[in-house]
């Protein structure tokens, strides 16, 4: 990391993060849960950054954090599943000035991390589907496991100083990609506009963020 900090984030913030960073390095997102993984590991196995702790599973590397970080994205509405045949590619959801921002935040805060997953999607990021199953299959580490095995953990704090963000917009990340807030905000909505006249609805409003 370089020198200069400006705030802190979670873990869990950054793990958010990195993966709308890099569905965001692809032009059609990324297709599948199971391409998703393998692409995470793949990319996690030949860099020094790994958000994600992965074990051996019975269809290859698997990481739990990945899966739920990935779901609640979708659920807070940050990535959106595009239906592309028979599955679904995953693409984020937000305006492109949102993604240019996490993109100067998370390339100031990690040296050679623009160049590291250019490195990687260029060369590996679109590969088939089974060649990515073939490589995770045969790599000497996963080999080594035995099944249920951490195959490399995440090497990330549990508190993470970024570059080129202010602690209003770190504090807004954090609330912005927390489901029970999200979930209580939209509640409230709700009952916003089922009222017929909502007394001091302005009231109620600041009441949610509160």
């Amino acid at each position: 990391m370089r020198s200069r900090m400006n705030s802190r984030v979670s873990k869990e913030t950054f793990q958010k993060l990195f993966l709308l960073y890099l569905l965001s390095k692809y032009q059609k997102g990324i297709y599948g849960d199971f391409r998703l993984q393998k692409v995470i590991y793949s990319f996690e196995r030949n860099n020094k950054l790994r958000p994600y702790t992965f074990i051996r599973y019975n269809l290859g590397p698997y990481s739990k954090e990945l899966d739920k970080i990935k779901d609640q994205l979708l659920y807070t509405g940050w990535i959106l599943p595009k239906d592309v045949g028979r599955t679904s590619s995953y693409v984020p959801n937000t305006r492109k000035e949102v993604l240019q921002k996490i993109e100067e935040v998370l390339e100031s805060s990690f040296e050679n991390l623009e160049g590291s997953v250019f490195r990687f999607v260029s060369k590996e990021g679109y590969q088939k589907s089974l060649i990515l199953k073939e490589k995770a299959y045969s790599d000497e580490i996963f080999v080594s496991k035995k099944m249920g095995e951490i195959i490399f953990e995440s090497n990330l704090p549990e508190i993470i100083q970024l570059c080129n963000l202010s602690n209003g917009e770190a504090e807004d990340l954090e609330l912005a990609f927390n489901p029970d807030f999200i979930s209580t905000l939209r509640y409230r909505l709700s009952q916003i506009v089922k009222a017929k006249t909502p007394p001091n609805w302005r009231e109620q409003l600041a009441a949610v963020c509160s």
